[in-house]
């Protein structure tokens, strides 16, 4: 692990991060990539999130800007999108969407 990754990991109190899914799901298909973050306390999502698109998988299209207009034309819907939730006091999930293409 880097230096820089491993101060963002401590200022940002991550203690553990666990890769829930990897890739497509079937032949043809969207690839997920899924991971589960723990971190020791309360965090700042902007900062987490930034730990994400710098360490983790770029993205920077969330999900409901992807979902409101990945109809309009093709490079709207390749684009992909990223979510991070909060699932509980101390766990997040991040995951990036990458059309089946990319």
């Amino acid at each position: 692990m880097a230096k820089q990754e491993q101060e963002m990991r401590e200022e940002l109190g991550i203690v553990g991060i666990k890769v829930l899914q990897k890739g497509q799901t079937r032949r043809y298909g969207d690839s997920y990539y899924r991971w589960e973050i723990t971190v020791e306390g309360p965090v700042s999502a902007a900062g987490l999130l930034g730990y994400c698109q710098s360490f983790l998988m770029k993205n920077d299209n969330p999900y409901s800007n992807w979902q409101a207009h990945q109809r309009e034309s093709a490079s709207e819907y390749f684009k992909g999108y990223y979510t991070l939730k909060r699932v509980s006091e101390n766990v997040y999930i991040y995951e990036v969407m990458r059309p089946f293409c990319d």
